[in-house]
């Protein structure tokens, strides 16, 4: 019984068909995977691991950015607002870890005065775990963003 109400919470049934209630969150992955099952070479498992660490490192890098544009008070290559008193300094590389996408690197970018601290990962932080829902969600929404702004 517990089953047929889990069901119809998922689908909308109609006299016809299963409706999904909700779209795919991914579409432009869901488009991919069926051209590589026609062309008789799903994705593995694997694959689908890398996509995750890819998308979960662009992601943070971004965040990253945006913290340290925050932190000087100006944008990369934005020299006119730039104090004059703390530049970027290259950056560093760290080890994340992750339910979901595993363990990956990202490119911790760092100023020369040494005021930059990350705040959605601390210091010393390297287990990401806790937040790994949020950030496939902001994910989502980004994907849906971008989708609904080439449609218009």
């Amino acid at each position: 019984m517990e089953n047929k109400k889990s069901i119809e919470k998922e689908f909308e049934v109609s006299p016809r068909n299963r409706k999904r209630k909700e779209e795919p969150k991914f579409p432009e992955f869901q488009e991919y995977y069926k051209r590589r099952l026609k062309e008789g070479n799903p994705i593995t498992a694997e694959e689908v691991s890398d996509m995750f660490k890819d998308a979960f490192k662009d992601i943070f890098e971004g965040i990253f950015k945006a913290e340290l544009d925050d932190t000087l008070g100006y944008s990369k290559y934005d020299y006119t607002n730039s104090t004059g008193e703390n530049y970027r300094n290259g950056s560093y590389k760290k080890t994340l870890k992750s339910d979901i996408a595993g363990e990956f690197d990202v490119n911790i970018p760092r100023d020369r005065n040494g005021e930059y601290e990350p705040k959605i990962v601390k210091k010393y932080q390297t287990d990401i775990s806790s937040i790994d829902d949020k950030i496939l969600s902001m994910y989502a929404c980004m994907d849906e963003y971008r989708s609904h702004k080439q449609s218009y």
